[in-house]
């Protein structure tokens, strides 16, 4: 690929291919260095060159500069869904979650189906335990347009178990684990129905596992309070 990319240097497809393969690889500052000379070589070639970039800044969690970049972006693509996507996603990454649910409405009025969009908001209400009828409505649709993606079933266990269905919620988030045995989230999501149906031995096995992948200090530490206390109860 890099011998392509030489080959072709104004190639601007290949190129971003380069940076996607570097990106894999976890080689970002190469990576995002490639993507910022696209960028400023072919500005307007296509909204596809802005959403890697900001991929790539979100493996750093450089959000503000993921921001920065969409802005810019929404100026030259100001109705592509997955520019808007990107915005809702980086806004609520930072706390702005009321600007999170705008930009993803924005997005579900141009594509209905966009599975990404109907996933987030479901997710966000549910985070916030409101409009959770609404949540349930749009996270049956995701699984409808994307029923394997471990996402969406976390999202959906998630859901359920806020209207109060937790058997229902055990059901996707069984599912979403069996697809996705290494994401902190799921992990956590599933230990917490598990105690909630009283399967407490599956619970603390879960609530371990997830404070092992997590990476963020203060959110492992709260997992490492509540492990604390279930062990205390039993």
């Amino acid at each position: 690929m890099q011998s392509l990319s030489q080959r072709y240097p104004e190639n601007w497809l290949i190129q971003m291919q380069l940076a996607g393969v570097w990106g894999q690889k976890k080689e970002y500052k190469k990576a995002i260095a490639l993507m910022e000379k696209i960028i400023l070589t072919y500005p307007r070639v296509s909204s596809k060159i802005y959403t890697l970039y900001v991929s790539l800044l979100e493996q750093k969690r450089d959000f503000p500069k993921a921001l920065d970049v969409l802005l810019k972006a929404s100026k030259i693509f100001p109705k592509d869904p997955d520019i808007l996507f990107y915005k809702g996603f980086v806004y609520d990454q930072m706390g702005q979650t009321e600007q999170a649910i705008k930009q993803m409405k924005k997005v579900l009025r141009i594509n209905t189906n966009h599975v990404n969009a109907l996933n987030h908001l479901a997710f966000v209400y549910a985070e916030l335990n409101k409009n959770l009828e609404s949540a349930e409505q749009m996270v049956v649709k995701a699984l409808s347009l994307s029923p394997n993606d471990s996402y969406v079933l976390d999202t959906a266990g998630w859901v359920f178990f806020k209207r109060g269905k937790a058997k229902e919620a055990l059901k996707y988030l069984e599912m979403a684990y069996q697809n996705n045995t290494s994401e902190g989230l799921i992990v956590e999501h599933l230990a917490e129905v598990y105690y909630h149906l009283n399967m407490i031995d599956k619970s603390i096995a879960l609530y371990k596992k997830a404070i092992g992948l997590e990476t963020n200090e203060h959110k492992r530490k709260k997992l490492e309070e509540k492990l604390l206390s279930i062990q205390l109860d039993v």
